[in-house]
């Protein structure tokens, strides 16, 4: 199985370091659904960045 989450902050008023932590809340909360690998995409000035890793998010 696998998990999938995300957030949006359309007006970016939310700050780097509360969006790493929530990052790694949400992350670590789907790591039940699986633990084969995790991985991370966002957008940011128009270009999406994509990580993966076969490890567990933790």
């Amino acid at each position: 199985m696998c998990a999938l989450f995300g957030w949006l902050d359309y007006k970016g008023i939310v700050s780097d370091k509360l969006l790493k932590k929530l990052t790694q809340a949400l992350a670590n909360a789907a790591e039940e659904r699986g633990t084969d690998a995790s991985g991370i995409a966002y957008v940011k000035s128009g270009k999406v960045t994509i990580y993966k890793r076969p490890k567990p998010a933790h």
